[in-house]
């Protein structure tokens, strides 16, 4: 699937560019988001009661401030909302302050490699 949605993202209209900037943590990171409509892009039998409508391609660059050293990579989520892209964008960067919350969590705690008593 991941082909098609790169492929599909190619030859698509953009329903919407967003851009940002944001400097902390020792870093620069520039983000650039784009909305596209899944009805262009081929989608496996098995996909088709999933009802995805929306595409976000984010591309990010971050720039480390002391060793200078740079990284760029593209990331793409996949919706079942159609409209009010723009939530839709500071959903998918909100989600990363989920994964270091449960990073700490797992690292502090050591939550995973708690085990259950009880055997399924």
């Amino acid at each position: 699937m991941l082909a098609e949605v790169k492929d599909g993202t190619h030859h698509s209209v953009c329903l919407l560019n967003r851009e940002s900037w944001e400097k902390g943590h020792g870093r620069i990171e520039y983000r650039k988001y784009q909305v596209y409509n899944t009805k262009g892009i081929y989608q496996d039998k098995r996909w088709n009661n999933c009802q995805i409508g929306t595409v976000v391609k984010v591309n990010r660059e971050r720039l480390e401030m002391k060793s200078g050293k740079k990284s760029v990579e593209t990331s793409y989520y996949l919706s079942n909302q159609t409209k009010d892209w723009e939530q839709l964008c500071r959903a998918v960067r909100n989600h990363w302050s989920v994964e270091t919350n449960n990073h700490i969590r797992d690292v502090t705690l050591r939550e995973d490699h708690l085990r259950s008593k009880k055997r399924m």
